[in-house]
């Protein structure tokens, strides 16, 4: 038998700026056969006409802008590949990205991911590897939940899997609609597999939509909710620690916009909330305390440094 058809959904919404070189790392791949389908969410900037440049080389849907959960699952109707690939349209793949993936499959895989780079608005290497240690851990709900493990640039997903959680939350406009699904197939027993090599590249800019903590949290909150109620039962002991672990983050994520904003008061009010959700974590308490100091502009951003380096240093103790 040969190479099983990847279909490559690339969502975009405007995305002139980056979309060229988008689809030509996925025309650059070294996998066959694959498929590209681009679906346009109703741009209003040169990104239909950057699209038709391509001609029969890659398949462009349109359609009213529905979001871009909504365009993914139109890209995943609109192809025909047992496995399905996705690529927004800022982002990059190393060109052996798919290949590398497939060439490890085991039996039983439903998802696989990999790590990625970070990289500026320039293509200027930001970081070298997006994931963290506690991303490598075995994979499970818990784990998805705690630590967003997946980056949207590196997952490899087989379409019964997509289609047996009916794909997309489109109703998510909180751009948490891929860690809800990955939530779904969590819930739902499907195997997940990371390959440990940097394969893509994840841009950052002003655009992104993870750069508004606030609106993450909103819609963390959300896709936890619908995944509780879709699938109770999957939420055992350690999934509930999870979610207060994935709770706290969000809240010291607020309170440290707060804290650039010089609004210490709001700032410690978070950290406090934070603090609650794990009494053992000590460092939001401690953070809310030096809120209230009087050097406080000087200290918390040494604390944070030195407790970003003292992590930086410990051991990785999962690997998979």
């Amino acid at each position: 038998m040969g190479n099983p058809l990847v279909t490559i959904v690339i969502p975009v919404y405007n995305g002139a700026r980056f979309l060229r070189e988008a689809v030509e790392s996925a025309l650059g791949q070294t996998y066959r056969p694959v498929e590209i389908v681009a679906v346009d969410d109703g741009s209003t900037d040169d990104s239909a006409a950057i699209l038709a440049g391509y001609g029969g080389r890659i398949t462009v849907v349109h359609q009213a802008n529905a979001g871009v959960a909504a365009a993914r699952n139109r890209g995943i109707a609109a192809g025909r590949g047992p496995w399905v690939a996705f690529l927004d349209q800022d982002d990059l793949w190393d060109p052996r990205k798919l290949e590398t993936q497939l060439l490890g499959t085991r039996e039983g895989d439903d998802v696989i991911h990999c790590n990625a780079r970070v990289i500026d608005e320039a293509g200027n290497v930001v970081a070298d590897s997006r994931s963290k240690p506690q991303r490598k851990a075995p994979p499970g709900l818990a784990n998805i939940i705690a630590y967003r493990p997946m980056c949207m640039c590196t997952v490899l997903v087989r379409r019964d899997a997509l289609l047996s959680v009916e794909g997309f939350d489109s109703a998510n406009r909180f751009g948490t609609d891929d860690w809800q699904l990955w939530l779904a197939l969590a819930a739902t027993g499907r195997r997940f597999r990371y390959v440990d090599q940097v394969l893509a590249s994840y841009r950052v800019h002003g655009s992104n939509v993870s750069s508004d903590w606030r609106r993450m949290m909103a819609g963390n909150d959300y896709a936890l909710g619908i995944i509780r109620s879709q699938y109770p039962r999957a939420f055992d002991a350690e999934a509930e620690r999870a979610c207060r672990r994935r709770r706290q983050l969000s809240y010291l994520n607020v309170a440290w916009e707060h804290y650039e904003a010089k609004d210490y008061a709001q700032a410690a009010h978070y950290y406090w909330i934070a603090a609650r959700e794990n009494p053992y974590a000590l460092r939001p308490w401690f953070y809310a305390a030096v809120c209230r100091l009087p050097l406080r502009q000087l200290l918390l951003p040494r604390l944070r440094a030195l407790a970003s380096v003292i992590r930086r240093g410990l051991p990785q103790p999962y690997k998979w």
